[in-house]
């Protein structure tokens, strides 16, 4: 762990010179895949370099190898070396953020990107790819089978089994299993989304509950909510997409479906199985279904009843 390219204590990677230039270029550029760091690099006339491999010329890397006393370097030129570098890279930041305070539960397996910050006693299990800007509160717990992208998780909030691209999630949330959080979404702190739930490009607020199975795009939802198993906002016509707007303290009943735009007032109440095209006053109950009808003996009368 000699010659760190980062400050443990606030998790900054190549401090040291991330906004000095380096040779004419800057170390967000030339470190973009952490290879620099160790003295890897990849050869020009090796593989077809990967978008996100560091490579430059062998020029350059003996010019920062004299410069920094570091004489030893390896060519990074077959995919077999390549996954050679990435493993050892992978080593030395896991091995970091335990140091730092992270409950790492796997070093061998798994992912972190060099650009995120883990504040102590989080807890990340193993199988979990965490990538880009990404920030992880104290207390919060990930994975395991979890990928986390350019987002930020909230203290003592537990995300498992599940995708987070590019939003935002307040503390004390529950997250999963198998919950896809598209970008741009923001929930809210104490805020659930359950098993096989997908948000975009949605705000939801304190407290709401999104147990299972609901899907929410460019919607707003307010605080104490509960949203049902098979609940969905329409958002799109095919030609444009719309916004749905709900309430504190909504309750919108299982396998309805919401027809943007439209709005659920504040203590609104939605019956399971309606089809909402207009807005709902404060306090109403909208019922949208069609009348059932029993005919009596039809099974019989078809030839369809079994002995």
């Amino acid at each position: 762990m000699e010659d760190k390219r980062f400050v443990l204590k606030q998790m900054e990677y190549f401090s040291n010179y991330r906004d000095n230039t380096v040779f004419g270029m800057l170390p967000k550029e030339i470190l973009e895949h952490k290879l620099f760091s160790i003295g890897y690099y990849y050869d020009q006339e090796g593989l077809q370099v990967p978008e996100d491999l560091f490579y430059c010329s062998v020029e350059m890397i003996d010019q920062f190898m004299r410069k920094k006393g570091k004489i030893d370097y390896v060519v990074v030129d077959c995919p077999l070396a390549y996954y050679d570098a990435c493993e050892h890279i992978k080593t030395e930041i896991n091995i970091a953020h335990i140091e730092n305070g992270v409950r790492l539960m796997s070093v061998t397996e798994t992912y972190i990107d060099y650009s995120v910050r883990i504040e102590p006693k989080a807890i990340i299990y193993p199988n979990c790819f965490i990538q880009g800007d990404t920030f992880i509160c104290a207390e919060s717990v990930i994975g395991p089978d979890t990928k986390i992208e350019s987002s930020r998780i909230g203290c003592r909030s537990s995300v498992m089994k599940s995708v987070v691209l590019e939003s935002t999630i307040g503390e004390d949330c529950i997250i999963g299993p198998f919950t896809y959080i598209r970008p741009h979404t923001h929930l809210k702190d104490n805020v659930k989304a359950g098993d096989f739930v997908e948000l975009k490009n949605t705000i939801v607020d304190e407290g709401t509950k999104i147990p299972h199975f609901v899907y929410a795009g460019d919607s707003e939802i307010g605080k104490g909510c509960n949203i049902s198993c098979g609940v969905i906002t329409a958002n799109y016509d095919g030609k444009a997409k719309y916004k749905t707007k709900i309430g504190n303290h909504v309750f919108v009943g299982c396998n309805s479906t919401l027809v943007a735009p439209v709005e659920l007032e504040d203590n609104t109440f939605v019956a399971a199985g309606s089809t909402i095209v207009d807005d709902v006053k404060t306090g109403s109950l909208a019922i949208a279904r069609s009348h059932q009808v029993n005919k009596e003996g039809w099974v019989e009368k078809t030839g369809r009843m079994k002995k």
